[in-house]
């Protein structure tokens, strides 16, 4: 059964390579990451209310999820090279645990859909009462928070910024722009997670088949006992070779030299038989 499976082997050296394009994957998504803290500083700086997506527990969340995923890669390549039973259950568990997070915040980014609408309406509000909108209206073309009425109605004398479209007849409001923005960045979490997941999920299939190969056809023990055995019959047929050939005697001559019992007797004389 070993000999028909055994085409069916995964290598310690192709371990090796999954485990290093993990830590790959895991450091672009976590430029991802920083990349989306960086777009909050600048885009929406200092506001107290954001989205989930942007928020700080869920940045801090997904950054050390994937410091987690890196590290658990990490130690799959030194399973790979000296494979172990404690290295194999702590990958394991550190693996299904770092799954469990990636699947859990890349599902919730498509539920509580009415909680992100009042949050990101929120995010609009707050960019308007803070006379923030200057940036907004110039970056999603767009004027106020829902037309060139706001800028109208205002208490205080408000002019729009000089690069938004406020004086074009169909310039629409910045909120529902606003939305689409936040959204995007939402489900570019969730595509990110789910990639991690996949990546991580495909990697511990093949680390298990990895151990099992392991156990059935990389036993030391076994294999000294192959290599002894073969180191021993190989010994004894240099040795059998190495000793020099035994004479050989004729027939006739062993005949001559052993005489037959029956003639000795005959030939005595009959003085010896009498006595």
């Amino acid at each position: 059964m070993a000999r028909r499976c055994h085409w069916f082997r995964v290598s310690s050296a192709f371990m090796v390579q999954i485990n290093v394009l993990l830590i790959v994957v895991g450091v672009l998504f976590m430029l991802d990451v920083v990349g989306h803290h960086y777009l909050r500083s600048q885009t929406f700086p200092g506001l107290p209310l954001y989205p989930v997506g942007l928020r700080d527990w869920l940045l801090w969340v997904r950054a050390l999820t994937l410091l987690a995923y890196i590290l658990n890669a990490i130690l799959g390549i030194r399973m790979a090279k000296n494979p172990s039973v404690l290295k194999f259950a702590l990958y394991m568990v550190i693996g299904l645990v770092v799954l469990l997070y990636n699947l859990t915040i890349a599902s919730t980014r498509f539920m509580y859909r009415q909680k992100f609408e009042y949050f990101a309406t929120q995010v609009t509000l707050q960019c308007w009462a803070k006379n923030m909108m200057d940036k907004l209206e110039v970056e999603f073309t767009c004027c106020g928070v829902i037309g060139v009425s706001d800028y109208q109605m205002s208490s205080t004398n408000r002019t729009w910024s000089s690069g938004s479209c406020c004086e074009k007849p169909e310039c629409p409001g910045c909120i529902s722009n606003i939305k689409k923005y936040l959204w995007t960045i939402e489900m570019e979490v969730a595509r990110d997670n789910y990639f991690v997941a996949i990546f991580l999920a495909a990697t511990l299939i093949l680390m298990i088949l990895f151990f099992k190969d392991v156990q059935l056809y990389d036993d030391p023990y076994e294999e000294e006992s192959e290599d002894d055995s073969e180191y021993d019959t190989e010994n004894y047929s240099d040795e059998i070779q190495d000793q020099p050939p035994r004479p050989q005697v004729p027939q006739r001559d062993v005949e001559a030299a052993v005489p037959d019992a029956d003639s000795g007797a005959k030939n005595q004389p009959r003085s010896s038989l009498v006595n």
